[in-house]
């Protein structure tokens, strides 16, 4: 107890003086020795108590063993023989004895104390008149410091020299003693303590002069000259600790008074206990109350316990109540590094890893498989609409630890527990995701309670998954360009694709910017380009076709003879445009039976599905990167480049401060990607008019010919083309209506219900062919249709209907063509707009196409690819 209240752990009370008592007794032991076996005696009772002294981590000593080693006649003359033999039993009992509830009712005796100091601490440092009751508390916080260290210590030597491993129910004590001592190391830090400690030393400096000279004056009636000059001693070392602020020196003043004091209170007891030796004491507490709580809570020894961490982290994880200790508990382990093994050392990163290690085991991994296990749970019950099994809560220890600060290993290392189960089951819902992409919908709604139940933000790896929702992925879509172009139908104003060529099929496939986007985002934007690439080698064979059959000779001389009749008339007519389609009709068919006019038909149509898939894929790619928009409209100035290196304003300024290597490779990412997202926008990205404009010059360049150029006459083309489309459109839309009746024996045609690439192909064509004012010249969009200009279509023969067999009569079947023809005019007009405006006056571009057997101008892109790839 004398030893706790001057602050005195075992190590550095009861060794000294027993090893001085043996020292004395080896030099005089015939003089006193029957009085040195009593006090030998007494000792013994001592190590009964505490059979073991720690020195330091799992370095012990024995009184018993040291009494038998050097002074084994004393142990004689005492009757210890006994007890001597028998030193194992006493510490496996004593082992014992703790593990049964000793150790226990000790660590929750110091944590009730702990409390209470804490809550006193807090007052004191709240008061105004705080000075009286400073050294009081700060001395109860370094005696129960004391106290904790020293049974912690004791427990845990004893386990590991007597080889007995810790019960369950006191890994938690062991636990609890560690944070104690980080509890009360952190409590008195803040800024009022540190004027606190001032005023009480130079309080009890004023009570320690006043208490000097009282008993110098004493002395000096007494006529003590030597103890009156060993006062003035300590006088003096009083005055100048005071004024110094050099730590040897005070400790150097401080020891002078002690001796100065000892001379004078030789013989009296009032040295240990109190009087002018116990003031001295006290002022010396004072004055190094910071360095007494650093030794009493240092626990750098913890390195030599460091396998019982992950049992204390795996034990204290499961308890709700227990949890915010874990800082506290880290921080005890972590001390190893400030002294004893430094982390630029192979033993301090060694020991930093195993820290890690410990932490990965004992709580980050359960932790994860444990909101794993409840994120599915909770998500298989809302999908199997099974309510009974639905978890109610998140678990509370998990939540707990969420939101533990982050735990400091060093001061440049430091563990985020939520963070660090962030990227784990990042990781793990990536991994699977594209292992079983058919679940996409179940991970993605783990995503979102993960969100929701945990503030846990998972990932999204944007892989292309397997459900109905996400679609194909644009990779697939770009090697099929050509099926795109021939089996889907393209929307113009929604953008997207819907399936037509379906003969029985359970579903239809539909294609829509969210499904490129999301490709996008895992493929990279590159992917752009590569589909653009793609589509020039299709739109260039589909150009090829249409002026190869605008140079036949038959087309060439209907099409100038519509070109005369057009003379002195106000619009085409749609008689007219009939008349024309029936003779195109009549010059023959290819193998299935179509005739090769509705055949060109459908190129127009793939054209400007190949097209519509261009401008799907760029606004899929603004879209995926309008999330970073809102950074660069903070920063404007970000992805900009100056001068000729191509340096960002960001990075030259990093690099005029000087900055590291770190920040530099953060800001030319940056840099990076702000001109990624700034491209996505860029007119530059604009591919359908640098599509239209490069065919648009390639045809303008100057070729020698005779004769008329066949693609000239293109616009006089598009009212018959447009007469079958509508045609068409409608017999498309009468199947998909039975078929929705009658699934299995309904026609076997094309499902139309939109195909707005017709409109986009013409609007290119004649953007390309440099016509698009001779078209609007005919006005044929305004031509009225008559009663008698209301014939039954091919596309109906085509498709396998009968003639007879129609729902609607011929002025309802007018009305409709009508009406469809005005939404083909809007289509075009919306599709012309896509292309820009003319900048190259066309006057014989593809004179040679009919010299040279219809054959397109060489590939405008100078790639040389037929099929598109690159």
């Amino acid at each position: 107890m004398a030893a706790r209240q001057q602050l005195w752990l075992p190590s550095e009370s009861l060794v000294h003086w027993v090893c001085s008592f043996v020292l004395c007794a080896r030099v005089f032991i015939q003089h006193s020795r029957k009085s040195d076996a009593r006090f030998v005696s007494e000792m013994w009772k001592v190590h009964k108590k505490s059979p073991v002294v720690v020195l330091y981590g799992r370095v012990v000593w024995c009184l018993a063993d040291f009494l038998n080693s050097h002074v084994p006649e004393l142990v004689a003359d005492s009757n210890l023989r006994k007890e001597m033999k028998e030193l194992s039993n006493l510490r496996l009992k004593q082992t014992t004895r703790l593990d049964e509830g000793s150790f226990g009712q000790e660590m929750q005796s110091c944590r009730i104390g702990v409390m209470a100091w804490l809550a006193r601490l807090q007052t004191v440092a709240g008061a105004s008149q705080a000075v009286e009751e400073t050294h009081a508390t700060l001395l109860q916080g370094l005696t129960l410091a004391v106290r904790v260290r020293s049974s912690l210590e004791e427990y845990l030597v004893l386990h590991y020299r007597e080889k007995v491993g810790v019960p369950k129910p006191c890994v938690t004590c062991v636990s609890l003693g560690f944070q104690l001592l980080k509890a009360i190391e952190a409590a008195p830090s803040a800024a009022c303590w540190a004027e606190l400690s001032v005023l009480m030393q130079r309080r009890l400096a004023l009570s320690m002069q006043q208490e000097l000279q009282e008993s110098s004056a004493r002395l000096r009636l007494q006529r003590s000259t030597s103890a009156e000059a060993a006062l003035h001693v300590a006088e003096t070392a009083l005055q100048h600790l005071l004024g110094s602020d050099n730590q040897k020196q005070v400790d150097a003043f401080f020891d002078t008074g002690s001796l100065a004091l000892a001379f004078c209170s030789a013989g009296r007891s009032d040295l240990a206990s109190g009087g002018i030796g116990g003031r001295w004491r006290e002022l010396q507490v004072a004055s190094c109350w910071r360095r007494h709580l650093a030794r009493l809570c240092d626990t750098s020894w913890c390195y030599w316990v460091r396998e019982f961490l992950p049992e204390l982290l795996s034990d204290l994880r499961q308890k709700e109540s227990s949890i915010p200790g874990l800082p506290l508990l880290f921080d005890a382990f972590a001390s190893p590094i400030d002294s004893l093994v430094p982390e630029s050392t192979p033993e301090g990163q060694a020991y930093l890893d195993d820290l890690r290690d410990a932490l990965e085991e004992g709580v980050i991994q359960p932790l994860c498989e444990n909101i794993d296990k409840d994120l599915r749970l909770h998500t298989h019950a809302i999908m199997q609409a099974c309510r009974d099994i639905l978890p109610r809560a998140p678990p509370a220890e998990a939540l707990a630890l969420l939101q533990l600060r982050p735990l400091g290993l060093t001061d440049k290392s430091t563990v985020d527990i939520k963070d660090q189960v962030e990227k784990r089951l990042s990781r793990r819902v990536y991994d699977l995701a594209a292992l079983t992409q058919q679940d996409a919908e179940a991970y993605l709604r783990m995503r979102c309670l993960a969100k929701e139940r945990y503030g846990l933000v998972i990932l999204d790896g944007y892989l292309p998954s397997g459900s109905l929702q996400q679609g194909l992925d644009v990779i697939d879509i770009m090697r099929n360009v050509q099926q795109l172009a021939t089996q889907y139908g393209y929307s113009l104003h929604q953008q997207f694709f819907s399936q037509v060529s379906n003969q029985g099929d359970a579903k239809i496939r539909t294609i829509t910017v969210e499904h490129l986007a999301a490709s996008i985002r895992v493929h990279g934007t590159g992917v752009v380009n590569t589909a653009v690439n793609y589509t020039v080698g299709i739109v260039k064979r589909k150009l090829e076709v249409v002026a190869e059959f605008l140079s036949d000779e038959q087309v060439k001389s209907r099409l100038m003879a519509d070109r005369k009749w057009m003379e002195g008339r106000p619009c085409y007519t749609w008689a007219h445009a009939m008349e024309t389609a029936k003779f195109l009709r009549r010059l023959g068919a290819g193998k299935d039976g179509m005739p090769f006019f509705d055949k060109l038909r459908q190129f127009l149509t793939q054209i400007g599905n190949s097209l519509g898939y261009v401008r799907m894929v760029r606004t899929a790619g603004m879209r995926s990167m309008a999330s970073g928009l809102e950074y660069l409209e903070a920063c404007p100035w970000l992805g900009e480049e100056h001068g000729t290196a191509g340096k960002g304003e960001l990075l030259e300024s990093i690099e005029a401060a000087e900055c590291g290597a770190f920040v530099k490779e953060a800001a030319r990412l940056a840099e990076i990607v702000a001109r990624k997202v700034l491209r996505c926008f860029d007119a530059s990205t604009d591919h359908l008019n640098l599509l239209a404009s490069v065919f648009s010059k390639a045809l303008a360049r100057p070729q020698t010919a005779v004769g008329f150029p066949a693609t000239r006459l293109f616009h006089l083309l598009v009212p018959a083309a447009a007469c079958s489309f509508l045609d068409s459109l409608l017999v498309g839309r009468e199947t998909l209506a039975k078929r929705a009746v009658a699934p299995t024996s309904g026609p076997r045609g094309d499902l139309l219900l939109f195909d707005d690439g017709f409109a986009v192909g013409v609007a290119f064509v004649l953007r390309v062919f440099g016509l698009e004012r001779e078209f609007h010249a005919l006005h044929w969009f305004e031509t009225e249709i008559a009663d008698s200009d209301i014939t039954v279509g091919q596309a109906r023969v085509a498709a396998g209907v009968p003639l007879h067999d129609s729902n609607c009569s011929g002025a309802d079947r007018r009305s409709q063509l009508q009406k469809e023809l005005g939404r083909l005019a809007a289509a075009v007009e919306a599709a012309s707009a896509l292309f820009g405006n003319a900048e190259v006056e066309v006057c014989a571009p593809a004179a040679a196409s009919a010299a040279n057997g219809g054959k397109f101008p060489e590939d405008p892109t100078g790639s040389g690819d037929t099929d598109g790839s690159q």
